[in-house]
């Protein structure tokens, strides 16, 4: 079952999105991730951080962070991010290939409602995908498979084969992962 952790944005249509097994559930409400084979962190309020920080403590499968829920991550391993103005929507180039942005061209379009975006990032992310204004809005960890997205790829556009692709990666991993 995937978790998809509702901190205030874009929580009931991610789950619109995401197809099988799912549920909706605040951050004080989840309590522990352990329950879960995967995690989606929506965006939101970045007063939910601790909230959420503490829960990935308790992450068994792989986790993707959207928007705040990127930056949650991103201070999980520490990162460091900055409020930044909203686009509504960018432009996205690949840097290298990942397994949640299979099937994408080497540019694409995203929509974002996000206000935050990554100022630093610790050397175990790796930058999958960048635009003009940042250069880190898809991140992937190197040693664990925790997925950060510094839009809102549940709002449309390219960012719909995202989800998708975290689904089929989630599927995979359980399969190897057991």
């Amino acid at each position: 079952m995937i978790g998809i952790i509702d901190n205030g944005k874009g929580a009931d249509k991610i789950s619109q999105l995401v197809k099988g097994k799912k549920t909706v559930v605040t951050p004080e409400k989840a309590k522990t991730l352990e329950n879960f084979s995967a995690v989606i962190l929506s965006d939101g309020n970045i007063k939910n951080e601790k909230a959420n920080l503490k829960l990935l403590e308790t992450a068994a499968g792989p986790v993707l962070g959207i928007g705040a829920g990127a930056m949650f991550i991103g201070t999980a391993f520490g990162s460091t991010y900055k409020e930044v103005k909203p686009e509504k929507q960018k432009m996205l180039r690949l840097v290298k290939p990942g397994p949640i942005v299979r099937d994408l061209k080497k540019t694409f379009k995203v929509a974002c409602e996000c206000g935050y975006a990554f100022n630093e990032i610790t050397e175990n992310f790796g930058v999958v995908a960048s635009s003009p204004k940042n250069e880190f809005e898809i991140l992937q960890d190197m040693e664990t498979p925790f997925f950060c997205v510094s839009f809102n790829p549940e709002l449309g556009f390219d960012g719909i084969t995202i989800i998708k692709n975290f689904q089929t990666f989630v599927e995979v991993w359980k399969k190897y992962n057991k």
